[in-house]
């Protein structure tokens, strides 16, 4: 009897742009009330430079660079809505921010006990590409990566983006990555409203749209 499937699922909020770092600086945190005591007890500074302050907490780890900023669930909390307000209280607390685009991103791995329909899903994925190999002689083929840009249907700027392939985290697993990709407005005042707007008022939406994507690819690779 097959035991139970293994999942990891995780959320992440990528910012590109050009950022003041000084608001991840310890003390402006505790000033700005986005970490509080049970979170400093648990703090764990990984890296304090002019370009990068990185730290790790038990629900989130942040990598903050002066062009890209990475706050991303921790796999044993992968609650998203922390991390977002996080998010949140950070875009308010920055000086001069120039925002040029906002990912809300889901990586997710799953079993598939069935190793017959775990590969017969990947190879379909790349079918295509499989049967041109085979036309130049080549054997042996297995799917490694697929990744497929859509147009977003909401009407807001920018793209998603699904990445699947075999899981390196789950025995018997596959992967699934999805980049729900923001453009923002170049203008700081209004790129930041944006970037709040979005994390704000999308943000359910946009975490039903990454797990409605999921159980149909459960369903399609026979999970």
């Amino acid at each position: 009897m097959l035991g139970p499937q293994e999942e990891l699922k995780g959320t992440s909020i990528i910012l590109v742009g050009t950022f003041d770092l000084s608001a991840f600086r310890l003390p402006k945190l505790i000033e700005s009330g986005q970490l509080v005591a049970s979170d400093l007890a648990e703090l764990n500074m990984t890296a304090v430079f002019d370009d990068m302050i990185a730290f790790d907490l038990p629900w989130m780890a942040v990598v903050a660079e002066k062009e890209r900023i990475a706050l991303v669930t921790r796999v044993k909390k992968p609650l998203g809505e922390p991390v977002r307000d996080f998010a949140v209280g950070m875009l308010s607390e920055m000086r001069d921010p120039k925002y040029r685009a906002l990912g809300i991103n889901t990586d997710f791995h799953f079993q598939v006990f069935d190793d017959q329909r775990r590969s017969a899903f990947l190879t379909n994925l790349a079918g295509k590409a499989l049967n041109f190999s085979q036309k130049l002689g080549l054997s042996g083929a297995a799917t490694q990566s697929v990744v497929v840009r859509h147009t977003r249907t909401d009407g807001l700027p920018g793209y998603i983006d699904i990445k699947i392939e075999p899981s390196k985290k789950v025995e018997k697993g596959i992967y699934m990555s999805i980049n729900d990709h923001f453009a923002l407005r170049p203008d700081a005042d209004k790129a930041a409203l944006s970037a709040i707007e979005v994390l704000s008022d999308q943000w359910k939406e946009r975490i039903s749209f990454a797990d409605g994507l999921i159980n149909s690819l459960k369903a399609e690779a026979g999970a």
